[in-house]
């Protein structure tokens, strides 16, 4: 019910009353909604994964970004040699 479809044919009845926003029932039997085929839920689990996996990208993305941002001036500046930093590293992923 939250598709563009359904929520078009929602606003084009629903302001025909001077009240509050409003859908009679003899609009709503008039509604209808599109029923998708077998090819179509699948296509959408593939994309879903793949929106998943975009998701978990940008998350780790924002991580290193952090980590990036935190460490590099620490290195510029000397106060953290990149030795230590790997060895912090390889603790962490060990």
């Amino acid at each position: 019910m939250l598709s563009g479809d359904f929520l078009e044919q929602v606003n084009q009845v629903s302001h025909q009353t001077d009240m509050a926003p409003y859908v009679s029932l003899r609009d709503q039997r008039n509604m209808t909604m599109p029923m998708f085929g077998a090819d179509q839920h699948r296509i959408a689990y593939v994309l879903d994964s793949l929106l998943d996996r975009a998701s978990l990208n940008l998350d780790q993305c924002k991580t290193l970004a952090r980590l990036r941002d935190g460490l590099l001036p620490k290195l510029i500046s000397g106060e953290l040699r990149a030795r230590e930093v790997e060895r912090a590293v390889a603790e962490v992923t060990a």
